[in-house]
């Protein structure tokens, strides 16, 4: 792995875009090259500090991070394909429980079939305790049922390797916070699978959050999908007790990362108003209310800053979000998650200045709606990019490392919830990550 010069980052919290001072325009009595990022939130601060050092183009020869896949996944397939178009990864591993099952994962997606033999045929046999003593691999990929994570990203960091993990992160808080003080303690970049954070229409959206003349005040949000009976009735991870967490981790995660990152304040509390489970106690059907207030949570509902999102396992695809504000602002999206097309997708932001008596019945809603598209972005892609910059900096990025914690606190209050009839449940979870 080509490693860059040592750069020093700034930051400042004035909403601008980053301006990138180029070694050539560096001042001599500054020292090292000095990166300075305009960063309007927590999440651009992260991204665009990976993103701008890949931009400065001060290493002449391209640098790659070298990727071992650990596990075939279904998910693993579409982030093996983003590996391979990323101009700063390589995938030089493929690691399954057997040697035929890693071949026919490469055949599957086409793909060289010495992918899948690696240093000593490390990438393909039977343990993936090989991808961590491979010296040919910088940086693993964990796709693996959640209740393996722990496990294997605790073995990764004591390696010396960098990891790239699917969410839910853990079973719990508890195990995150763990995992997280492990990748710390060995100086190894952690990060979470959470694609569309690094897509360009998120970061366009979460510019507008920053704003401090326009602030969310309700977050409404769902991720579902219809899943088949043998499905529901345990015959897949996500509801056979391997990814505990079930609707709440594979779908709802998306709905709490993308009202933490709309009101940009810590979850105080929680109510799960609709739980379903399996009989073993996996849910597959949540409603739920998310409150960034703090005070009397029974007046919640009627106070700023409130998410309410419904994640289920019953029910026809939708991923749509909708955040409005005070004043009038409206953002909205329909295919949040995973955008319809690469090519272009889009958001809408409506503006309704004047506020519109309804029970008037000649009412007239004024406004102006525009729909804003966004071009040509690969959010997998796009991930993988911000993962080898992170890598290669080597410094630890504490807004991955609070996100992942923060999600988990609020799964684990919103599971006690449910456990509780729908009650009100503080989120807790001890002292909070200080920021290395």
């Amino acid at each position: 792995m080509h490693k860059l010069p040592l750069l020093r980052v700034q930051r400042t919290r004035k909403v601008k875009p980053y301006l990138l001072l180029s070694p050539q325009q560096q001042p001599q009595s500054l020292g090292p090259p000095v990166l300075l990022l305009y960063c309007s939130s927590p999440v651009m601060a992260a991204l665009d500090a990976s993103m701008a050092a890949l931009a400065m183009g001060i290493d002449a020869s391209p640098y790659t991070v070298r990727i071992g896949i650990m596990g075939c996944a279904s998910i693993a397939k579409k982030n093996a394909r983003a590996i391979i178009r990323s101009e700063r990864c390589t995938l030089v591993a493929v690691a399954s429980r057997s040697l035929d099952k890693a071949l026919a994962f490469c055949d599957e997606l086409k793909l060289k079939r010495s992918i899948a033999s690696g240093s000593g045929d490390a990438a393909s046999t039977d343990s993936y305790s090989h991808l961590l003593v491979d010296s040919n691999v910088d940086a693993v990929y964990i796709p693996l049922p959640t209740k393996l994570h722990k496990e294997w990203v605790l073995r990764a960091a004591a390696a010396g390797k960098h990891v790239l993990v699917e969410k839910p992160v853990g079973v719990n808080a508890n195990e995150v916070q763990e995992m997280i003080a492990a990748c710390r303690a060995a100086g190894v970049a952690f990060m979470d699978g959470t694609m569309f954070v690094h897509h360009r229409r998120f970061k366009q959206i979460d510019r507008l959050f920053a704003d401090t003349t326009w602030q969310p005040k309700r977050v409404t949000s769902a991720f579902t999908f219809a899943a088949p009976i043998d499905f529901l009735a345990g015959g897949n991870i996500r509801t056979n007790g391997m990814d505990p967490l079930g609707c709440l981790g594979d779908v709802g995660w998306y709905c709490i990362r993308f009202g933490m990152e709309a009101f940009k304040a810590r979850p105080a509390y929680v109510r799960a108003r609709v739980w379903e489970a399996t009989d073993g106690g996996v849910p597959t059907d949540m409603d739920c209310d998310v409150s960034f207030s703090r005070g009397d949570p029974e007046r919640t509902v009627l106070s700023p800053r409130l998410l309410t999102f419904h994640c289920s396992f019953h029910h026809h695809l939708r991923q749509v979000v909708e955040a409005t504000s005070s004043d009038g602002r409206i953002v909205r999206m329909d295919d949040f998650v995973i955008p319809r097309r690469e090519e272009a997708c889009e958001y809408v932001i409506e503006d309704v200045p004047e506020r519109p008596q309804l029970s008037h019945y000649d009412t007239v809603v004024r406004g102006v709606k525009s729909t804003v598209p966004v071009l040509d972005c690969c959010q997998e892609v796009a991930m993988w990019d911000a993962f080898a910059a992170l890598v290669v900096q080597r410094n630890r990025t504490y807004y991955y490392d609070d996100a992942m914690l923060r999600a988990h606190q609020v799964m684990d209050a919103l599971q006690e919830s449910g456990a509780q009839g729908g009650a009100w449940v503080e989120v807790k979870g001890g002292p909070w990550l200080e920021e290395p």
